[in-house]
């Protein structure tokens, strides 16, 4: 289900794992996201993993780009946004969502601020928020305390 809020021209706080991806608006009241996107179901789409592998890649890249797609979308009018991944590797679905963008998405390749790489699983939605914003404090050089959400 993808849960929708105007976020044109905000900056972003974009948290993506393999099944969904979170994004909050820099400057935004209480914890919850402003947008979830969920990952397109692989159910009906089950496939043994060889025939996967030999006709489509691997099983877990299963609707990557509509899901990368949808994402863009969300952020096409941010001005930045700040990219935060969990694990290492081809597991990392920031990692591959960057290089999507570098590839077939420059323009919002280049408003890309930053790129964390955090234990998205054990994080609340508030300890996320207050990641961000915290990261983009320091990017900016601001002095003053940053509101804490959590």
């Amino acid at each position: 289900m993808n849960t929708v809020k105007d976020l044109s021209g905000k900056t972003l706080i974009v948290a993506i794992t393999h099944d969904h991806t979170r994004i909050w608006a820099l400057a935004q009241n209480g914890h919850e996201p402003s947008l979830t996107i969920e990952r397109p179901s692989d159910e009906a789409e089950h496939r043994h993993v060889r025939e996967a592998q030999h006709n489509r890649g691997h099983s877990a890249e299963f609707g990557e780009d509509e899901y990368f797609s949808a994402i863009c979308a969300a952020v096409a009018t941010a001005p930045e946004f700040l990219l935060i991944g969990h694990a290492k590797g081809k597991a990392n679905s920031a990692e591959r969502f960057r290089n999507f963008l570098a590839h077939g998405h420059p323009t919002i390749a280049r408003r890309l601020a930053g790129f964390r790489n955090e234990n998205l699983p054990h994080m609340t939605n508030g300890d996320v928020l207050n990641l961000g914003q915290r990261w983009f404090a320091v990017q900016h050089g601001i002095t003053a305390d940053v509101p804490r959400n959590v």
